[in-house]
């Protein structure tokens, strides 16, 4: 049976809106405490403690829809997707945030600086991947039917997947394979999932590595990637809006909740032709009547120890994918949570599961049963490492692309003004935001 979590800690952000993702810091194992969140033109950085304890580290509000608030026309910022990754050089936190005005932003999270802003997406971006082994390297999914890959290191978009084999509706979820450094899957609203390989690419990559704006402020030369290696519109009957490498298993959801772990079987000869085979392994399927709806996300450990999705009423379950036994799964719910479940979240260690929710709230559940000391020690040892690397200094810093203020949190969120691409709110007023656990609140529920 899967492990049974606790539910220790509830938070609500002011913005009230549908927070659409939700992601632990799983890249770096210093920092691995660390959770993002976005909902409207907001991202929020939080540090979970033991005790079901939360603290707000930082907020950022998306400049752009900031100045709008004075001009008559002009679309607002809405943040749909947020990934974490480092800093080559310095190995900082970086968080890279996505959506509404497809533009993929990067921002620094110990200098408090927003560090750059990469445009080539026509349409919303919907879903952000790091590679594993390259973390400069990041794939974006976009409803203009197209995944780009980016140098954010040298700022150049290096690869652009669209093509007579490429998707033919708006790409939602994408992954990159766990340790293979050329593979990654994705979906998309037509119901296809297609698996795409890198290699006979990474020379564009390489060169992209040393790549330096000319005088003449030429784009590096964009190479097109028109099929992937694997493509099926048969693993899934609709919408394809979560899909998560499992080892060289894929998972993949659609809106009927039913998560299916599959192996895909790649051709013999991948440059001439895509195969469209695969092997269904296991269901993982929730039970009783649900209304389907999209963009509700599953997550999983990187140990793929534990999966986790939720569902529009407000309810959780949590499985174990590797065991092969086919079960119901766990349920998680509070009888407060009852909007619809949009993403979850599951730490590095699988001790700790976040839940976001359309009515602007994260959930926290934590697994049952004592830390050992060996853990009780490990945690301490990152919280003081990434202590060092996560800056709370009221303080302002400007850097080559934006200006970055940090202010006391105010609810009042046009109480300052800057011109640069981005704000980080620090929270020295922490009581309006970290909820106290067991604590009674009050919730309001969202106007339909």
């Amino acid at each position: 049976m899967p492990p049974k979590y606790t539910h220790t800690n509830t938070i609500k952000e002011h913005h009230g809106k549908p927070i659409f993702c939700v992601t632990f810091n799983t890249y770096d194992p210093a920092n691995q405490d660390l959770v993002a969140s976005v909902g409207g033109h907001q991202a929020t950085v939080y540090r979970c403690h033991a005790h079901g304890r939360i603290e707000v580290l930082q907020v950022y509000v998306d400049d752009h829809t900031r100045r709008l608030n004075d001009e008559p026309k002009g679309e607002e910022e809405e943040f749909f997707c947020c990934k974490w990754t480092i800093d080559r050089a310095s190995h900082a936190p970086l968080l890279l945030l996505a959506g509404k005005l497809a533009l993929l932003r990067v921002v620094n999270c110990s200098t408090n600086t927003a560090v750059q802003t990469l445009k080539g997406h026509g349409k919303e971006v919907n879903d952000i991947s790091v590679h594993q082994q390259h973390p400069h390297l990041i794939l974006t999914a976009s409803k203009d039917h197209s995944i780009r890959l980016w140098n954010i290191a040298t700022g150049c978009c290096v690869l652009l997947m669209r093509g007579p084999g490429a998707h033919a509706g708006e790409v939602f979820t994408l992954d990159f394979h766990p340790w293979d450094p050329f593979l990654f899957v994705s979906g998309a609203m037509e119901g296809a999932v297609k698996v795409w390989s890198l290699k006979e690419h990474w020379s564009a990559i390489a060169a992209s590595e040393v790549w330096s704006e000319p005088p003449q402020r030429r784009a590096f030369p964009v190479r097109l990637v028109p099929h992937p290696v694997f493509s099926s519109r048969h693993v899934h009957s609709n919408y394809v809006d979560c899909c998560r490498w499992l080892g060289d298993l894929v998972l993949s959801k659609s809106v009927d909740y039913k998560i299916k772990l599959w192996r895909p079987l790649y051709p013999d000869n991948p440059i001439l032709e895509t195969s469209s085979k695969f092997e269904v392994l296991q269901v993982f399927e929730q039970p009783g009547d649900i209304k389907l709806l999209w963009w509700v996300r599953f997550s999983i450990d990187p140990r793929g120890q534990v999966l986790v999705c939720g569902n529009p009423n407000g309810r959780t379950y949590v499985w174990e994918p590797g065991t092969g036994r086919p079960h119901r799964g766990t349920l998680l719910a509070h009888r407060q949570c009852t909007t619809v479940v949009r993403q979850t979240a599951v730490s590095m260690d699988a001790s700790m599961i976040i839940c976001s929710t359309d009515d602007g709230q994260l959930w926290r559940w934590d697994r049952q049963g004592p830390l050992t000391q060996q853990q009780t020690a490990q945690t301490a040892q990152q919280h003081a490492t990434s202590s060092r690397r996560i800056s709370r200094q009221r303080q302002v810093h400007s850097g080559g692309h934006a200006a970055v203020t940090s202010v006391m949190v105010s609810r009042n969120r046009n109480s300052s003004r800057s011109r640069g691409m981005g704000k980080v709110l620090m929270a020295a007023a922490q009581k309006e935001r970290v909820a106290v656990p067991n604590k009674r609140l009050q919730y309001r529920r969202q106007q339909q």
